[in-house]
């Protein structure tokens, strides 16, 4: 274990351990503090949701502070790393995501001192860029006490497949919602036209084809996770209790646009995840998106009532929207608040959000 540094009055300790240092005592904090907090992520995770998260993952590097209380552990901040890519050039990012102290401690202070410690530590370690999408309880300590600086709130979107199924969700209308929804269905409905030599293929895999586009479409942003072929299998392929599912447009070998999805519920309905993307032209996206409207009880086995995406990229759905209604943020349940702390050299990169491409997969909940 790491040096330590003393909390007085509180008479706690925060200190760095290595992963698999301390992990089943870690592993049950973290249970009992996702059940307080009824998170999104407690139903699914377990030991090994965490080993793929913090020991798996691609650079297989990650920092993991804890706030020690009589030497139990009593909260927790995990860092994970990742290559990322900064102006063309190589560069390590640091992801802090999985912060939280137990509740019989909150009030007193102890998440800000955990959280300046663990920053401070982080500046030691040969990093470029440290971002996070801090919850409304935690954002003020990022932004006052870390450093920590908003670059974007992501774009958030529908797009509506069976809209019967959102408005049941919220009130029933006696068989009315069917009809409604039915019209309003008509109306977000774009047709799909296949040109020749054209196909559309679902997978859980990612081919070489397929993670060329990935790689390309993320080169147009200055700054971004590298989608390399590891890393995509990792986060989408290999994520436990998780199946995401890979939908790829072809003209004849080239993938021309791509899209990962996944299954979750969003405003209490089914919905079909738009987690990542990657295209040429946003009219062959639209065309692969509008497929996956029709089909999306065939790809992923579950009719959706929606399709859901946000993130953080300039160049998709700002001047065609074909079909999809940005969500305002009052009305948006978990706005992601996209905080970046720049320890490289390029600030006024990192710190401008049309340099950005970040998306769904970039948040560690789903």
């Amino acid at each position: 274990m790491s040096s330590k540094t003393e909390s007085a009055p509180s008479a706690l300790t925060f200190c760095r351990i290595n992963a698999g240092e301390r992990q089943e005592e870690l592993l049950a904090s973290i249970r009992e503090i996702l059940l307080e907090g009824d998170s999104h992520t407690a139903g699914i995770f377990n030991e090994d949701y965490w080993e793929w998260q913090y020991k798996n993952l691609p650079l297989r590097e990650a920092a993991i502070y804890v706030c020690l209380e009589e030497e139990k552990i009593a909260g927790y901040y995990h860092v994970p790393f990742y290559e990322g890519v900064i102006d063309s050039v190589k560069k390590k990012f640091g992801m802090v995501q999985d912060v939280a102290v137990s509740k019989r401690l909150r009030g007193r202070g102890v998440f800000q001192q955990l959280a300046s410690f663990a920053t401070e530590d982080l500046l030691k370690q040969g990093i470029d860029l440290l971002y996070t999408f801090p919850n409304e309880k935690s954002i003020h300590t990022f932004l006052k006490y870390n450093g920590y600086s908003p670059v974007h709130t992501f774009d958030a979107f529908i797009l509506p497949v069976k809209s019967a199924l959102v408005i049941q969700s919220k009130v029933k209308l006696i068989g009315l919602e069917k009809i409604i929804g039915a019209a309003a269905d008509v109306f977000f409905k774009r047709s799909v036209r296949l040109k020749a030599g054209e196909k559309i293929s679902v997978s859980t895999a990612f081919d070489d084809s397929t993670v060329e586009q990935f790689q390309k479409f993320s080169s147009r942003y200055p700054v971004h996770r590298a989608r390399t072929k590891n890393y995509l299998i990792w986060r989408y392929a290999k994520k436990p209790a998780s199946r995401h599912f890979v939908v790829s447009l072809t003209n004849r070998t080239e993938t021309v646009a791509a899209a990962v999805f996944k299954n979750d519920k969003i405003f209490n309905a089914p919905a079909l995840l738009l987690m990542d993307f990657a295209f040429d032209n946003e009219a062959d996206f639209a065309t692969l998106v509008h497929y996956a409207r029709q089909h999306s009880k065939e790809i992923s086995g579950e009719q959706a009532a929606i399709i859901f995406t946000a993130f953080c990229c300039s160049g998709f759905l700002k001047r065609k929207r074909y079909g999809f209604v940005r969500i305002p943020a009052k009305l948006n349940p978990r706005n992601l608040n996209m905080l970046v702390k720049n320890i490289s050299a390029h600030e006024n990169l990192v710190m401008t959000s049309s340099s950005w491409l970040a998306t769904l997969g970039d948040w560690d909940v789903f």
